[in-house]
């Protein structure tokens, strides 16, 4: 351990965490840990089934195949999001993998949209700190037994090493249909959000996003919904709603007699920007 001073260590002393099972972090394995933390977040951000380009090897079927056991074994205990994990890490397993990552998803959006968590902006896994990130994390605040290094510990922890997965809790239903491919299921319930309170821009511009599908690289339109008329119709009334709301006010404020015209000017200029801003959310909003 580092003195209290948190100076330079002493030759020959192990660095901090050098003993500890998995975290590692003398300088010959920094470029190990930042790529293992890389390649875990990779893989939760890369498209649930997408299919193997390159064919697998013995060694990577049989860890499919384990993967696939532990994933049953966890699904059978009611533990949804690591059957989740084991069923996605079987990446050269036959379709029974797919499936159960289908599944998961699924039965984490059923549990969220019945909990009424329909839209929000969190990701559908958190990353929770092992006790030696924890640790590090309070050396950040107590510097006189801060490690060596402490900037770059607390930069491994933050990008994932020492850490485990876990599902957020606050994960709305519309992220984990959309992490299923599920995009119709998605649109619905994220327009379930938007009918229970229609004056959410943010939520607007993104159920936009989920009923009008986004397009490749090669310009082909991805994640269209079969409702797509139908949704993109009802959006932009919600946000026609608005602007007319908004201008409604604004006039009513210009209009009525003030002594402070400084804050009156201000009021409506605030309520200009605000339509303004719905009606940037569809160019010909007020056609709807």
């Amino acid at each position: 351990m580092p003195s209290a001073g948190g100076g330079a260590e002493d030759a020959g002393t192990e660095p901090f965490f050098s003993k500890t099972q998995g975290y590692i972090m003398r300088p010959i394995y920094k470029v190990f840990v930042f790529a293992a933390a890389a390649s875990m977040l990779l893989a939760l951000s890369a498209p649930a089934f997408a299919d193997d380009v390159e064919a697998c090897s013995t060694e990577e079927e049989i860890i499919s195949n384990r993967e696939v056991k532990l994933a049953k074994a966890a699904e059978a205990a009611g533990k949804t999001f690591d059957a989740y994990l084991h069923y996605r890490n079987a990446q050269c397993a036959d379709k029974d993998a797919a499936g159960g990552r289908s599944r998961m998803l699924i039965l984490m959006a059923s549990k969220a949209e019945t909990a009424g968590r329909l839209y929000n902006n969190e990701r559908y896994y958190v990353l929770k700190p092992d006790a030696q990130c924890e640790k590090i994390y309070s050396f950040s605040r107590k510097d006189s037994e801060a490690p060596k290094n402490l900037v770059q510990y607390i930069a491994l922890c933050e990008q994932g090493s020492g850490a485990r997965l876990e599902a957020n809790p606050r994960a709305s239903a519309y992220r984990w249909f959309n992490e299923a491919g599920k995009y119709e299921d998605a649109a619905r319930v994220i327009m379930k959000a938007v009918r229970a309170d229609p004056k959410d821009i943010e939520a607007v511009k993104e159920a936009k996003k989920a009923v009008t599908g986004t397009r490749d690289r090669d310009g082909v339109i991805i994640k269209l919904v079969p409702s797509e008329a139908a949704y993109t119709a009802e959006l932009k009334g919600i946000a026609s709603k608005n602007i007319a709301g908004f201008l409604e006010r604004e006039d009513k404020n210009f209009n009525k007699k003030v002594i402070d015209a400084f804050s009156q000017e201000k009021s409506s200029d605030r309520l200009l920007e605000l339509a303004q801003d719905w009606q940037k959310v569809f160019e010909n909003a007020d056609e709807a």
